[in-house]
């Protein structure tokens, strides 16, 4: 049996599912994205723009079609006012999402 009808068929149990979802980081990027935009209300299109990437890139990623680059999560988050922090540590990779920058008042930008 090759492995793609395997998990084709383990994608019929719901339970495996949903924990294959959550564990591929393609879905958790989606549902990031997906989440944000709810919250703050930018279409696929004014994200896109904003980010300086394609619409059809955030459909994809929104879909777990694609998975982004930290660079691209990046553009991204910071077309939303959040930035993605990301850093090695020892051989694992980690990474997390801050909230927004605070503004700095005018005369304190250089």
């Amino acid at each position: 049996m090759k492995l793609s009808d395997f998990l084709k068929k383990q994608m019929e149990d719901e339970e495996f599912a949903k924990l294959w979802r959550e564990s591929d980081p393609s879905f958790q990027a989606g549902a990031l994205i997906i989440g944000l935009r709810s919250r703050l209300g930018p279409s696929q299109a004014e994200l896109a723009e904003r980010a300086g990437v394609k619409r059809p890139y955030i459909a994809r990623i929104e879909a777990g079609e694609a998975n982004p680059t930290v660079e691209s999560l990046g553009k991204i988050l910071s077309a939303v006012g959040h930035f993605c922090a990301y850093w090695l540590s020892g051989s694992r990779r980690r990474s997390t999402i801050c909230p927004p920058v605070p503004s700095l008042p005018e005369n304190a930008r250089s």
